[in-house]
């Protein structure tokens, strides 16, 4: 009993050497034809367990692609408010450019320093125009408010341009006025501005 007993078992196809006569029987057990019920009860069980378990890698797979997508989509989501954090930022120094200027030629105006006027207001269309170009927050109200206020200083800037060469420069009270209100729709641009950034 103790020798070696080769075994070869015909249903497998493959050859053992067992130690013992016990252990013969061990490999020898599932192939067996008076066990093949026990083996197809324990092949059906197993075969249950495996698909439980399959099924868990599966809902366990789902769950981590889900995690991962939810976490993608909170970095979009972070990054297209620091997008828009950065634009409010722009347009909040265009909202400051456009207002310097407009002030600076102001002064000019009142000074009767034209040509300066003419130069301030540029930079104060320029601004003007970045701030209705670039803000989502403007109301479609504000933007037309701030499109007018671009054709007047197109406009103006070329009057004084032509009165300078011929002599003859606008109304300076009339323009003072008018810059007044553009003063105003600079500092409301500012404030819808500003809520934006606040919420």
């Amino acid at each position: 009993m103790d020798q070696k007993i080769r075994t070869f078992n015909e249903r497998a196809g493959v050859g053992t050497v067992a130690n013992t006569e016990s252990d013969a029987v061990w490999y020898n057990w599932p192939f067996q034809p008076w066990n093949e019920h026990q083996v197809a009860g324990w092949g059906f069980w197993l075969a249950i367990v495996g698909l439980i378990l399959t099924l868990g890698g599966f809902y366990l797979t789902f769950y981590q692609l889900r995690k991962t997508r939810s976490a993608a989509e909170a970095v979009e989501n972070k990054v297209k408010e620091v997008q828009a954090a950065l634009v409010r930022y722009d347009v909040a120094n265009d909202v400051a450019r456009a207002s310097v200027a407009l002030s600076a030629a102001r002064n000019y105006a009142r000074a009767g320093l034209w040509a300066n006027v003419a130069d301030s207001y540029e930079v104060c269309r320029s601004g003007l125009h970045a701030i209705k170009d670039d803000s989502s927050d403007l109301s479609s109200e504000q933007r037309q408010e701030i499109e007018r206020a671009i054709r007047y200083i197109d406009s103006l800037c070329k009057r004084i341009e032509n009165g300078l060469e011929k002599g003859k420069v606008p109304d300076k009270a009339k323009t003072i006025s008018v810059m007044r209100n553009h003063a105003a729709l600079i500092e409301q641009t500012r404030r819808t501005i500003e809520k934006g950034v606040v919420q």
